[in-house]
């Protein structure tokens, strides 16, 4: 049976739930500077979860980033976009407790992420109940 990510989880205290596109911090007081619950847009969310399936310390590079976030889904894609959406998304990261350098840009050929901080969370795709 095929196991399919539902989420991850970054870091000890961000979770990211792909079904209803939220990045949330789990522990975050009232007190904190941090945003408890982010909602991604579709781009930016199929981004993210692009990154976190490929997050193996090594290069994602622009061109595979662009083809399967934007023109495998019939929209234009630019480097300018790509750089403009990683920083958005970088920022909203950020708000919620993800470290600053969990997305790096390696020059002009692409960018990191620190797969030590990940840990997918799985599902399986044929779940019987029975009542």
């Amino acid at each position: 049976m095929e196991k399919k990510a539902s989420g991850y989880y970054i870091g000890k205290d961000v979770l990211l739930d792909i079904h209803h596109n939220i990045l949330m911090n789990l522990t975050a007081s009232h007190n904190e500077r941090l945003i408890r619950t982010v909602k991604l847009k579709g781009t930016m969310m199929r981004l993210l979860v692009y990154l976190l399936e490929n997050a193996d310390n090594k290069l994602i590079s622009n061109n595979d980033i662009l083809v399967n976030v934007w023109d495998n889904f019939n929209l234009k894609s630019s480097s300018p976009r790509l750089w403009q959406v990683i920083n958005l998304l970088k920022l909203k990261l950020i708000t919620t407790g993800v470290p600053y350098d969990f997305i790096t840009k390696s020059g002009n050929k692409g960018y990191t992420i620190r797969a030590e901080l990940i840990m997918p969370i799985y599902y399986n795709e044929k779940i019987q109940c029975n009542t």
